[in-house]
């Protein structure tokens, strides 16, 4: 099921189980987000619902599913390993590529600002 990256107020996202057993924001089986379990903050329960346990329990299956690497093949196997379907393998990582992007032109444009503030002026190449 869609989560809708943990917007949705279907059964399973924010609690329960959905039709097929997954629970949270990420939709784990309750068996493998066991297995991966990260408690992010030590001060509160672990549980798939809480976004941040989710999100690091499943950056960490999928650095054992082949990711750790990162390798461009390594990420495809660890993404298929999440999802059964090619189709969703290149919807993910067509979203990080955007993220990436995006990442870097907020870093371009926090470093020439910078500059700017410390007085630098840039002058074009003739």
């Amino acid at each position: 099921m869609e989560s809708d990256n943990g917007r949705s107020n279907a059964r399973g996202v924010h609690h329960g189980k959905n039709r097929k057993g997954a629970e949270g924001p990420m939709q784990f089986e309750p068996a493998t987000f066991a297995e991966y379990a990260v408690k992010v903050d030590p001060s509160r329960r672990l549980t798939p619902y809480d976004p941040a346990d989710a999100i690091f329990t499943a950056a960490r299956m999928l650095c054992a599913d082949g990711a750790a690497g990162g390798t461009a093949a390594g990420l495809r196997r660890a993404i298929f390993s999440y999802n059964h379907a090619w189709w969703y393998v290149r919807d993910v990582l067509a979203i990080a590529a955007r993220y990436a992007a995006a990442e870097r032109a907020h870093r371009h444009v926090r470093k020439h600002a910078h500059r700017r503030h410390l007085g630098h002026r840039h002058h074009p190449r003739h």
